[in-house]
């Protein structure tokens, strides 16, 4: 589930798949451009988050 959700998102263009040829293989995803536009919308949507009287804190 979680690799077809970075897959989404590597299609989309918001994320890069990076891998390494090291022993062991390590692959890391880094935003893009386009990804890093999606940061404040995220941040107002943890911010809106916040502040439910029912929410629960994560992370």
């Amino acid at each position: 589930m979680l690799s077809d959700r970075f897959a989404q998102l590597t299609g989309a263009g918001v994320i890069e798949r990076h891998h390494s040829s090291a022993w062991p293989p390590q692959v890391r995803y880094v935003l893009t451009d386009r990804g890093r536009e999606l940061l404040p919308v995220q941040h107002s949507m943890w911010v809106w988050g916040t502040r439910q009287p029912d929410a629960t804190p994560c992370g």
